[in-house]
């Protein structure tokens, strides 16, 4: 993971660059889905004042991490609704990483829509 400073936190996995047929055959041989941050990691986390954490894959949470005190997903629950954590998904690390562009200004501006709880949007990094 790249973390840039106090408040964001990315984890990088090269989840995305595994063709499909990779990506099924990890899944049913790890039974783990994706690769993500564990409930302990996202405490410690949120407890360092991270106030963003981005990922390359479909959820930031460990899959299938188990259900703990009736949620599936208890990285989205405990940063997202418990402490107002933004928690963005599916990013494309790529050009950074050729770049080794390790500061840089991130910009983010989710749709407005009422009554969600995750919006699309288009990242944006200037370095």
């Amino acid at each position: 993971f790249l973390y840039t400073g106090h408040g964001d936190l990315w984890l990088n996995t090269d989840w995305r660059k595994l063709p499909p047929e990779e990506k099924e055959r990890r899944r049913k041989e790890f039974t783990s889905g994706e690769p993500g941050f564990g409930i302990s990691a996202c405490e410690y986390m949120a407890s360092r004042k991270i106030i963003m954490t981005g990922g390359d894959t479909s959820s930031n949470d460990a899959q299938p991490m188990g259900e703990q005190d009736g949620y599936v997903v208890p990285c989205h629950t405990e940063m997202q609704t418990r402490r107002g954590i933004w928690n963005l998904e599916n990013l494309d690390f790529s050009q950074l990483l050729n770049d080794r562009a390790y500061e840089f200004l991130f910009v983010w501006a989710p749709l407005r829509m009422v009554g969600a709880t995750g919006s699309p949007g288009n990242p944006i990094a200037l370095y």
